[in-house]
């Protein structure tokens, strides 16, 4: 979390208010962090981490939706491009399934808490990753240079 911020243990779990104003719990899944890399020609990888309110780790198993969108401000919508080769799970994770072929998932951390999605596109577009939480996006626009 944040500071300032007052941490106090409930039932053993150190627990407080973010800066804006809702309760963090440490330890527990809260959002995650993108992360884009080269994955071969035409290829890239985005590897998600589930982090608590500190930006820590959490090694847990949890579904969340992850889409493409051509809003790099607030990832609204779905992309019109549709990628030339697979987007679907890499190394880490599973996909539980498509809702929109190429453009939205529905997936799954492993047990470390980290999904890796795996897109292939000749042309190399930047789309905006988002992942859709409970209640709030996270947001990574991808860029030529994080394809191989």
């Amino acid at each position: 979390m944040p500071a300032p911020y007052t941490l106090t243990e409930i039932h053993g779990r150190r627990a407080g208010l973010t800066q804006s104003n809702r309760v963090g719990l440490l330890g527990r899944f809260f959002d995650v962090t993108m992360a884009a890399a080269t994955d071969g020609t035409n290829k890239t990888k985005v590897t998600f981490q589930l982090v608590d309110h500190e930006g820590n780790s959490v090694a847990a198993v949890r579904t969340f939706l992850i889409t493409l969108s051509d809003d790099a401000t607030n990832g609204a919508g779905l992309t019109a491009t549709t990628a030339s080769g697979a987007v679907a799970a890499g190394a880490s994770g599973a996909d539980i399934g498509a809702l929109t072929s190429k453009k939205a998932l529905m997936v799954q951390t492993n047990s470390s808490g980290v999904y890796i999605l795996s897109i292939t596109d000749t042309a190399k577009t930047a789309f905006t990753v988002v992942a859709n939480l409970w209640d709030h996006s996270s947001l990574l626009t991808l860029a030529t240079a994080n394809y191989g």
